[in-house]
């Protein structure tokens, strides 16, 4: 028996400054459009892959200073770029942006920082006791925001898509 939805998550530390992100996701891809055809009943979604927060202590600061790499700055810069094709490939089916809910504070600014001619979202450091794990904060955060996500998701299913249900 095929279960009504299946999510696939990636984890931050699945993507780094080494990750060709390009040919990560084009297999992410391929798996994804194969299960949906295995299993044409399950309704498969994504989650974004989680960031991890910007360092800030002297060293990873005169690193950006001198315009060299930060480890963490880098793997957030290749993990958004991920997830920007993440959202752009499955824009129909539904996505649970896990990113988005761990750079957004309370208050509904974002935590982000400029790099490469871009901005690019960061973990907010009160959701987090050790840079990439989610704190007790950071988990209410983000499990509220999955339960709104499922709910939303399976309704979806439940009326066929349709806007009344």
């Amino acid at each position: 028996l095929a279960p009504d939805v299946a999510l696939l998550k990636l984890c931050y530390v699945d993507i780094d400054p080494s990750t060709d992100v390009e040919a990560l996701f084009a297999r992410y891809e391929r798996t994804l459009r194969e299960l949906a055809r295995r299993f044409p009943s399950t309704r498969f979604g994504h989650v974004t892959t989680p960031l991890t927060r910007r360092p800030t202590d002297v060293r990873s600061r005169v690193k950006r200073l001198l315009g060299r790499m930060v480890w963490e700055d880098e793997s957030n810069v290749r993990r958004h770029a991920y997830n920007e094709r993440l959202r752009e490939a499955f824009a129909a089916d539904p996505i649970f942006d896990l990113a988005a809910v761990e750079s957004t504070r309370p208050d509904g600014s974002r935590e982000t920082f400029e790099r490469e001619g871009g901005v690019h979202p960061a973990l907010v450091p009160a959701y987090t006791h050790d840079g990439g794990h989610l704190n007790t904060l950071g988990a209410r955060v983000a499990g509220r925001a999955m339960i709104r996500f499922l709910a939303r998701t399976l309704e979806s299913i439940a009326c066929g898509d349709a806007r009344s249900c």
